[in-house]
């Protein structure tokens, strides 16, 4: 995934688990980006994506990397 695609991901999380982002400054959703996008990036977006949205669909707590992974 690039930081576009893994920004674009984050932002679904972000409106399924609003809570858990709502106290995060600009430089720290900046940092859950580049962490992620650094460990996904060798895995397509639209796998990230699938994989995210049965972990939302299932969890009531955002999904950490290792879930996705």
């Amino acid at each position: 995934m690039t930081q576009g695609e893994t920004q674009e991901l984050l932002a679904i999380l972000k409106v399924a688990y609003p809570a858990a982002y709502r106290d995060f400054s600009r430089d720290n959703l900046w940092a859950v980006v580049k962490l992620w996008a650094a460990q996904f990036a060798d895995v397509p977006a639209d796998v990230m994506g699938v994989a995210v949205a049965r972990l939302i669909s299932k969890s009531k707590y955002p999904p950490t990397i290792a879930e996705v992974n």
